[in-house]
């Protein structure tokens, strides 16, 4: 199985992206499909299943509370043929998230995580072989209160993402909460 952790989008965001997308001019580049839009955090790559079970079994939700960031300005990628939306997250939350899923992952025996710089975006458009000149501006908004581990899986018509399971982001207790059990 090829695996990976990514937040997944709202429906209103998705609708919003949907008119975004088809409203750039980009000739000979493959649109992504809106059941497909989403943050990736961390790409695991092939994944067996009792690699799965171990990875399931050692990751709980972590104690980050829920946050914004911003979808913002287009970014294209030539080497690997990528049109994306840049993801603004000034407080690096999705990195300090990517961080404490990849060590929960680590700690299962799972050691294959992806190594590259971690750049957050949304990718709109494969096989692009330029970045779009008009209609460029995009700024919204979006809550990030739970991520998910996905699948990718190939089929006749292209790839699909199947979520195999999702986790809420949760706040921090206050010691006072973890001594006596309450707020």
């Amino acid at each position: 199985m090829r695996l990976f952790f990514a937040v997944e989008l709202e429906q209103d965001i998705a609708s919003h992206l949907i008119d975004f997308q088809s409203g750039l001019d980009i000739e000979s580049a493959k649109p992504v499909s809106p059941v497909n839009y989403h943050i990736t955090l961390s790409f695991l790559g092939e994944v067996s299943e009792k690699q799965l079970d171990g990875i399931l079994c050692n990751l709980h939700p972590p104690q980050i509370a829920p946050f914004e960031v911003e979808l913002t300005d287009l970014l294209f990628w030539p080497k690997p043929q990528i049109i994306a939306l840049n993801v603004e997250d000034p407080q690096s939350k999705l990195a300090d998230l990517k961080r404490v899923i990849e060590s929960s992952v680590a700690a299962s025996g799972f050691r294959n995580v992806s190594k590259q710089k971690y750049v957050p975006h949304l990718t709109l458009f494969r096989n692009a072989e330029q970045a779009p000149k008009d209609n460029t501006y995009f700024s919204k908004k979006i809550e990030i209160n739970e991520f998910s581990l996905m699948q990718s899986q190939s089929a006749k018509d292209g790839v699909y993402y199947q979520t195999i399971e999702s986790w809420k982001l949760v706040s921090p207790r206050s010691i006072k909460s973890q001594l006596l059990g309450r707020d």
